[in-house]
Parts: structure tokens; C-alpha cells; sequence
């Protein structure tokens, strides 16, 4: 079992993984009060440690990890295991994001839970919004290949004479198509 192989560790060999990680980790008891929290989740919340201590865990998450997966401490599904969930949550500035959350009890039966959980807010949002990710008529990318694709359509865009476009299944014909059309003349046109 994992938990035998922790104990007898340095603490602060155990302190340094705990902070170190990319995920959030924030732990809280039967009562529902954060009783730990590593930096990732402060970044991810808004909520530093201090501000975090102490308080409920259904404040921080606003109601929507507690009230939509937990029946509370003391009943038979309290802090049960939880893998992969999606959850909408609002930092402390009222910034909107998305998470993915795992959770898990920790020691006795109904001492408390520990919630991991990772910002996947740019991952949830429709790729035209996400910004950079927006390229020439839908192309993207930095390869020298595709700057030549850009070129050529470019290039093909100012001439009058037809264009014949060849390439296997997949591979962005129709692409092209449209962006040789959306940079001609013609491209208010049929």
C-alpha cells in the first residue's frame, strides 16, 4: 500500500513533493475545514494558505464540489473516492475556470479528504478563443513548412488562373481551398 512506503520519509523530502507538484492538493477534515494546502493551489484558487486555514472547504469551492459529490461527513458516501470530475469553480477575484478533480480519504474513515485538482480552463475553451492559437485562415503553426504553405497560397491568391490542389485525405485541401479564396479577388464573391 502507498501509505506504508510514506511513512518513515524526511518530512521535508514529503514538504518539498507536496509543494512541488503541478495540481492543486488541499486537505480538510470531517468538518469540512482546510487543514492543508500546497502552492499550486493557492495559484489555482486565489486563496493563500493563511486565508485557506481553518476555513470551510465548501467556501473556497463555492458550494459546487460539496453539495454536487459529497453527502456530507459522517454519511456512508463521505469522501468517497471521486476520479476525473469536472468542475466549474470562481477564484477569490471572481475569475472563472474549469477543473479536473480527483478526491480521496485520508486516514480513518470519516477523518477527511484530500482534493487534487488541475486548471483546465485553456483546454476547455473552444480553440478560437484561446488567442494565439489562431492562424492564417486556420492554419497554425511555426514550422517552415507551413510559412510555405502561406506563401504559395498567398502567391496563388493574386493570379486569375484556376487552381488545382493535391494531397492525400487529411492533409488540408479544403483548407487551402478556402484560404486561396479568401485571399483572391473573388472572395466576396461565389
Amino acid at each position: 500500500m502507498a501509505s506504508e512506503s510514506v511513512r518513515g520519509l524526511d518530512p521535508d523530502l514529503l514538504a518539498a513533493v507536496f509543494d512541488g507538484v503541478a495540481d492543486g492538493i488541499l486537505a480538510y477534515d470531517c468538518d469540512r475545514n482546510v487543514v492543508a494546502m500546497n502552492r499550486a493551489a493557492e495559484e489555482i484558487t486565489g486563496y493563500s494558505l493563511a486565508e485557506a486555514m481553518g476555513r470551510s472547504a465548501e467556501s473556497i469551492f463555492r458550494g459546487e464540489l460539496c453539495t454536487r459529490v459529497c453527502d456530507g461527513c459522517g454519511s456512508e458516501h463521505a469522501c468517497e473516492a471521486i476520479s476525473d470530475l469536472g468542475v466549474r469553480f470562481t477564484t477569490l477575484d471572481g475569475e472563472s475556470r474549469v477543473l479536473r478533480m480527483h478526491r480521496t480519504s485520508f486516514g480513518a474513515i470519516g477523518s477527511g479528504c484530500v482534493v487534487i485538482f488541475r486548471d483546465v480552463t485553456q483546454l476547455a475553451k473552444p480553440e478560437r478563443e484561446v488567442g494565439s492559437r489562431e492562424g492564417f485562415h486556420g492554419y497554425v503553426g511555426e514550422h517552415a513548412t507551413v510559412h510555405e504553405v502561406v506563401s504559395i497560397v498567398q502567391e496563388v491568391a493574386d493570379g486569375e488562373s484556376t487552381v488545382l490542389i493535391l494531397g492525400e485525405t487529411g492533409t488540408g485541401k479544403e483548407l487551402v481551398a478556402r484560404a486561396v479564396h479568401a485571399e483572391s479577388g473573388r472572395a466576396r464573391k461565389p
